[in-house]
């Protein structure tokens, strides 16, 4: 007859098997003549008891903004890195600035006013403006937005991320020569 397979979690759960002890009326781990005696028995190498699984990271949405530069064009995204989806997302950007040649807002764009329901891995990216032209109109390079949402059981999150658009001017590929 074969033995009995684990797997998975099953096996995960399983924990060694309780040393043996001669006076069953004796404390886990302490020896026989420790527990009636009150003095230290002789001394066995016994394994040390198994210690608690640490319980899993809290599943949750995790939103955040961020910039980045590609090919000389930056871009802003709004995305959930988390690991369960986010409802009534709301961005608010600590100063103004705007895109696609001065003409846009983007802190006022739907995608950062109010989004509904966002699940997780979603990216949401708009295109700001080339880097070169944004730098040049002095729009601003430090820049910290604060997203709010909740779960879905009402919990609420706030996020607060700075940014530094000044780094991307001193990388030699964000700004083509």
């Amino acid at each position: 007859m074969a033995a009995p397979r684990y797997e998975g979690a099953a096996m995960a759960r399983r924990t060694p098997a309780e040393p043996s002890r001669p006076d069953r009326r004796s404390p886990p781990g302490v020896p026989a003549k420790e527990a009636s005696t009150g003095r230290p028995g002789p001394r066995s190498h016994t394994a040390p008891a198994p210690r608690p699984a640490t319980a899993p990271a809290a599943v949750r949405p995790d939103v955040i903004v961020d910039f980045s530069v590609e090919r000389g064009v930056l871009f802003v995204s709004l995305r959930n890195i988390g690991a369960a989806s986010a409802y009534k997302v709301v961005t608010r950007f600590d100063q103004p600035f705007r895109g696609l040649g001065g003409t846009r807002d983007v802190p006022a764009l739907a995608l950062f006013r109010a989004l509904p329901f966002m699940p997780p891995g979603k990216q949401f990216t708009h295109l700001v403006d080339p880097l070169a032209v944004y730098l040049q109109r002095g729009e601003p390079t430090r820049l910290t937005a604060t997203i709010t949402y909740t779960d879905r059981d009402g919990h609420g999150y706030s996020e607060t991320v700075p940014h530094d658009l000044e780094v991307y001017r001193e990388l030699a590929e964000a700004i083509p020569r």
